[in-house]
């Protein structure tokens, strides 16, 4: 009984984590994108770097359980 409503705290902690992860992410990229698109000419590299990394990152951060799953597996 105490396990299974310490379980759903943590599901719900995750979840919302989850989220907001996915939301910053998706100004970053948004913002970046933008950026990159219609801002200046010394910075649109830069922010196109940016986009890159953003992108990884997000994909990064969606296979994370994945990952960690992999390396638990495997260790």
């Amino acid at each position: 009984m105490l396990f299974e409503s310490l379980q759903k705290l943590i599901n719900a902690i995750f979840s919302n984590v989850f989220n907001l992860g996915a939301t910053i992410f998706g100004i970053g990229i948004l913002f970046c994108a933008l950026m990159a698109a219609f801002g200046g000419e010394e910075g649109k590299q830069k922010f196109q770097k940016g986009l890159v990394v953003c992108i990884m990152a997000f994909v990064v951060f969606l296979l994370a359980r994945a990952i960690i799953g992999f390396v638990r597996m495997n260790t």
